[in-house]
């Protein structure tokens, strides 16, 4: 016969996964008549009502019991589908922003174009602070820019520089997304914890991330915790 039980996970910014698994061998119990010699009340059959049957294991009767195990156990029901979206900005993430002009003798770029190539100006990358803020030269004050997109955060950066530099241009990009990380624990190779990129990435794609499961599919529970919620499936239905 076999077993299964699932282990929680911590998880950043919502997802979290868990995996793990057992097996029970027939030999691993005792024989029948050790079992019979030690009983503290023995009866005739019909005598004594007892909390299980002796049933032929057959097909029929293992079909049975995996149904039964299975409807016990949620498949990830009360989640919503996620596809890929345009990931926004969050506390801690890295940045980087650079700076184009259209010609030399602005802001940004000297007159002697020569002294420095092309043109544009690369601002040192930056950590979103807690505020979810960052700070662009000439740009007045902190700039917030927690859950706003990079295209959303350029443009901005763009207009206001307008009045400073020669046709300016800002392009934002996240270096690394550190506010929103997946992590896997539990009973898998390597436990591991990244970025999620914003094509997004499925549950799959993650276990095998972490090395994949150390028992068999069917052997193994997935814990799933995202939004403050928890939920489980065997590891073969999420395959």
């Amino acid at each position: 016969m076999a077993g299964n039980r699932g282990a929680l996970i911590v998880v950043a910014l919502g997802a979290a996964i868990a995996l793990n698994g057992c097996v029970l061998i027939s030999k691993d119990g005792p024989e029948g008549d050790t079992v019979a010699a030690g009983a503290a009340v023995a009866s005739d059959t019909g005598a004594l009502k007892v909390g299980y049957a002796l049933v032929d294991l057959d097909a029929d009767a293992v079909r049975a019991a995996n149904q039964y195990s299975r409807n016990a156990i949620q498949r990830f029901s009360g989640l919503k589908r996620r596809g890929g979206r345009d990931l926004s900005i969050g506390v801690g993430d890295i940045v980087s922003v650079t700076v184009f002009e259209a010609e030399s003798g602005g802001l940004f770029i000297p007159k002697d174009a020569a002294s420095r190539p092309g043109n544009y100006v690369q601002i040192p990358n930056e950590q979103v602070d807690a505020r979810g803020d960052i700070t662009i030269p000439y740009v007045s004050g902190p700039l917030h820019v927690a859950g706003r997109t990079a295209e959303d955060v350029s443009k901005e950066i763009t207009d206001k520089l307008q009045d400073k530099a020669i046709k300016p241009q800002a392009v934002v990009s996240i270096v690394e997304h550190r506010g929103n990380d997946v992590s896997v624990l539990g009973e898998v190779a390597t436990p591991i914890r990244f970025s999620i990129d914003p094509g997004g990435i499925r549950l799959s794609g993650a276990i095998a991330r972490a090395g994949g499961a150390k028992y068999p599919s069917y052997e193994t529970l997935v814990n799933l915790k995202r939004d403050g919620a928890v939920q489980t499936a065997e590891l073969t239905a999420v395959v």
